[in-house]
């Protein structure tokens, strides 16, 4: 029997889809960095939900922020540095010590499934924990397709940040410069429809935007970014729910679906 550690519920889902053996085994819930507290509780309860509709035995820790303390040699707030090889070291050696406790013979962690993590930082710390306490480290690459994970995520979170406070502020950063980056375009290529971007994050109407093209008007919403596109009629981009625009997706909503205060959303 092994013991798996687990991050969150999308990477435990891909765990699974990749390695469908493991679900015999014990997951271990424990994630002592993540900021803040009700990102950890929504981890949680999704983590819960999901290992209850696959049948997985699983056992969870106890919410101590104080348990991560890197010292003075782990100073710097850079993501993928020190910080994070001592946090992915500090999990890998929690559930090793679990192993001991129960009497697992080798562990292994869904960080391996994560896109955000380098599988040799993992694989290192795992090799570290191993000769420490003896217990067998299990790597791999547990990262599956997101085609065939997406089909898994109804219901699930999916968060975008790997979980300590340094990733948030990371992404919060990157959301600004992303914005103002838009913006500058935005103005540059639509200054006549600047008016519109009252409508980042909100649903904007179909006939609000005076682009007949349909490449330029992907063009526009990859720019933009709505939370959705309202339509009238069914035919419109042909009965679909997504119109895609390259890396980002826009929402389409038939009016008749949606009350009167929808475009008003934020």
């Amino acid at each position: 029997m092994k013991i798996i550690h687990v991050c969150c519920a999308p990477d435990y889902l891909s765990s699974l889809i990749k390695r469908p053996d493991l679900l015999g085994n014990i997951f271990y819930f424990y994630n002592p960095n993540v900021f803040p507290q009700e990102e950890y509780e929504r981890r949680l309860e999704s983590f819960e939900k999901a290992c209850k509709k696959s049948g997985a035995a699983f056992i969870l820790a106890t919410y101590d922020p104080t348990e991560f303390n890197p010292g003075l040699h782990c100073l710097g707030e850079e993501e993928g540095g020190a910080r994070c090889s001592y946090c992915i070291e500090l999990r890998l050696k929690k559930t090793a010590e679990l192993c001991l406790e129960v009497g697992a013979d080798s562990f292994t962690s869904t960080l391996l499934a994560s896109p955000r993590k380098s599988l040799s930082i993992i694989d290192r710390a795992g090799k570290m924990v191993e000769d420490a306490t003896g217990v067998v480290y299990e790597g791999g690459n547990l990262r599956c397709d997101r085609s065939s994970l997406s089909p898994f995520l109804n219901g699930i979170y999916v968060q975008d940040y790997c979980g300590c406070k340094s990733s948030l502020e990371g992404v919060r950063l990157h959301r600004v410069e992303r914005e103002k980056r838009d913006l500058e375009r935005f103005r540059r290529d639509y200054g006549s429809l600047i008016a519109l971007w009252q409508y980042r994050g909100r649903a904007i109407r179909r006939e609000q935007i005076p682009i007949v093209e349909e490449e330029r008007l992907k063009d526009f919403l990859s720019l933009l970014k709505p939370s959705a596109i309202l339509v009238s009629e069914q035919s419109f981009f042909d009965g679909k729910s997504w119109l895609k625009t390259g890396s980002y997706n826009c929402r389409i909503l038939r009016e008749y679906y949606c009350d009167e205060d929808d475009s008003k959303e934020s």
